[in-house]
């Protein structure tokens, strides 16, 4: 492939995921345009759905258009039932790699992608801060091993607070 077609693909990935975030984002979109004071955070990705670099190219949009004001907090449950999964092209053990897709969505967002060759764009360099949900051990252990805040879901685990 030489420089122009080089140049024209990535022209059309960029075009395509401006357009696929606009579809999906234009109400998170609004509601950022509104509360123009506030940092907004798009809580309750479950990252087993989508993949790393859909979120990255997702809210790499919102905070390319809203620098500083947009945070992301990720969970590894799959936040559906079996038949969406199915839907969804995603199996139970997509969960498994919770760890890996968190630091490739990292590595995306930082601008040093993990998978040599693919970026995300919009999203290469914005460094949205990411956050780790969870109500186990496991989410607590995974953020303080990534060095990432971690929200904890005390009404799925009361009993985990004492």
């Amino acid at each position: 492939m030489n420089y122009h077609e080089q140049y024209d693909a990535y022209l059309a990935r960029a075009k395509r995921a401006l357009e696929e975030a606009c579809r999906r984002y234009l109400p998170a979109e609004s509601q950022v345009c509104q509360a123009a004071r506030y940092s907004l955070m798009g809580g309750g990705v479950m990252l087993p759905n989508p993949s790393p670099l859909v979120i990255a190219e997702q809210y790499g949009t919102l905070a390319t258009l809203h620098p500083g004001r947009i945070d992301l907090g990720l969970g590894r449950a799959p936040g559906t039932d079996q038949n969406t999964m199915r839907a969804l092209r995603r199996s139970g053990a997509s969960a498994d790699s919770f760890p890996e897709d968190v630091m490739e969505l990292q590595g995306y967002l930082q601008g040093r992608s993990r998978i040599p060759g693919v970026d995300a764009y919009p999203g290469r360099g914005t460094d949205v801060p990411l956050y780790i949900l969870g109500s186990s051990l496991f989410g607590a252990g995974l953020a303080a091993t990534l060095g990432l805040p971690y929200a904890f879901a005390s009404h799925f685990s009361p009993g985990a607070l004492h």
